[in-house]
């Protein structure tokens, strides 16, 4: 199929394409199918003519065609002779003289006296008629040195060829119809479910660009198996929606609790520089150690809003463009994420312990996964206590001595913007846990937090991957 002709089926619908290619079969195998039986017929009847010779032997004077002698033959005048019908003959003497001939006469081959034929035997060949219409010859030598030639018209059958290739002709074309209309109907009634999809699917773009997230669940497609096509695309749409759902849903959450998270620090900030300019309007300035509590918690509630926006960014970043496996030395993850947490944390002692583990995935996002669950226990831990870290098989352990987490506090914590009460108190916005939490699902690993035995709380992430070859 040349690109012109694809490019103009392109401009037709499914079902119209499906209906042309299935009438283009139909004509083929029909046109195929009328191409054998003309060619069978033909053939068949060309080989009746053959054999009503070799039935009916020409010099034979008791034969079908009943000729007569062939000194008659040449005795008599052409009108005295029997008619033979469809049959024509003449006989040419030895010394090439031809006799009258009965019926049309025939065309003679200028080697008609010269044939290497045994006396007695027949041979076939096609030739024509002096009026031009064609006939299958039959020659017959004789032991005196004559030739008879016997030749039949042909016109009625090349009239039956004729009409025999109409009628396939015809028979095709109105089969390769017949073909487009009934497939254009099997086609369209089996194309229903999915039309039901295509509609389904616009009317719920349509509701998703005016916000609408409560959608029907897409049509079911009656009498299918599991694992037809159709099945599958239900799975798909269905599976496609869901996940769409989930997406639209997890982002307004985002958007809500983000804005409830935002507005304690802004807040908090517009309260502390509204004071400090009603304080300078007035001529009244604050006391220096009011105004410098009120500056420290400036910078404080600045940080920690930059914290939390820089941790929304992140999260959004790593749904964006997904996660980039390449081999990770963990292990190295772990000890370069330990010093970071010791640099801002220099009242607490931090114990590590690491053996080798590769993991296939993201370091960067490995790394920040691993600060954020040392700043959390660094953040709970009482000053000049030691947090033990630990990484056996690919399962990171972190052990605080803090106040602890209750199973209900542990169940939440990695839910994004959660904070128990206590930690309501310590700066942080609720999303590094479940930065953890993400990271780890990402790698097809999980996180988890446990009361510790003796006060504190155990966090542990786990990401699979396996030990560095020895070489």
């Amino acid at each position: 199929m040349t690109s012109a002709s694809h490019r103009w089926m392109q401009r037709w619908s499914v079902r119209q394409r499906l209906s042309f290619l299935a009438a283009f079969a139909a004509v083929v195998g029909l046109a195929t199918a009328s191409a054998v039986a003309y060619a069978i017929v033909v053939r068949a009847i060309d080989h009746e003519v053959d054999l009503s010779f070799q039935a009916s032997p020409a010099a034979a004077r008791d034969g079908v065609l009943r000729l007569p002698p062939p000194e008659d033959m040449c005795a008599n005048d052409s009108s005295d002779l029997p008619s033979l019908g469809l049959y024509s003959s003449q006989l040419i003497r030895a010394d090439g003289t031809q006799c009258p001939s009965t019926g049309e006469p025939l065309r003679l081959p200028e080697d008609v006296l010269d044939l290497d034929t045994e006396p007695g035997r027949l041979t076939l060949r096609d030739g024509v008629f002096e009026s031009g219409a064609p006939a299958r010859v039959a020659i017959q030598r004789f032991p005196d040195g004559s030739v008879l030639v016997v030749g039949r018209d042909l016109s009625p059958l090349y009239d039956l060829r004729r009409t025999l290739a109409l009628s396939l002709v015809g028979a095709t074309l109105l089969g390769g119809l017949a073909a487009w209309l009934l497939a254009g109907r099997a086609i369209r009634a089996g194309l229903r479910p999915v039309t039901r999809f295509v509609e389904y699917a616009e009317a719920a773009a349509v509701a998703g660009t005016a916000g609408v997230t409560d959608l029907p669940d897409p049509p079911a497609i009656p009498g299918r198996r599991d694992q037809d096509e159709l099945a599958r695309l239900e799975r798909a749409v269905a599976a496609l929606l869901a996940s769409l759902k989930q997406s639209q849903d997890r982002l307004h959450q985002l958007v809500a609790d983000a804005g409830h998270e935002l507005r304690t620090p802004l807040s908090s900030l517009r309260n502390n520089v509204a004071l400090l300019r009603r304080s300078r309007r007035n001529e009244r300035p604050l006391p220096a150690a009011h105004e410098d509590v009120l500056l420290k918690d400036l910078e404080e509630q600045s940080i920690e809003l930059s914290d939390l926006v820089d941790d929304l960014v992140g999260l959004s970043a790593r749904h964006q463009r997904g996660v980039d496996h390449h081999p990770v030395p963990f292990d190295e993850t772990v000890q370069r994420a330990a010093r970071r947490a010791a640099r801002r944390s220099r009242h607490h002692q931090l114990e590590v312990e690491t053996e080798p583990w590769v993991v296939e995935g993201d370091d960067l996002a490995l790394e920040r996964a691993v600060v954020n669950l040392l700043d959390n226990a660094l953040k709970f831990s009482p000053q000049g206590t030691r947090v033990e870290v630990e990484l056996r098989a690919g399962v990171l352990t972190v052990r605080d001595r803090g106040r602890g987490v209750t199973e209900t506090e542990a169940r939440q914590a990695f839910l994004r913007f959660w904070r128990s009460s206590t930690a309501r108190a310590l700066p942080g916005g609720g999303l590094g846990l479940a930065i953890v939490a993400d990271v780890a699902e990402s790698h097809g690993g999980d996180a988890a937090l446990a009361p510790r035995p003796g006060g504190g709380c155990v966090a542990t992430l786990r990401v699979p991957g396996r030990s560095p070859d020895p070489s």
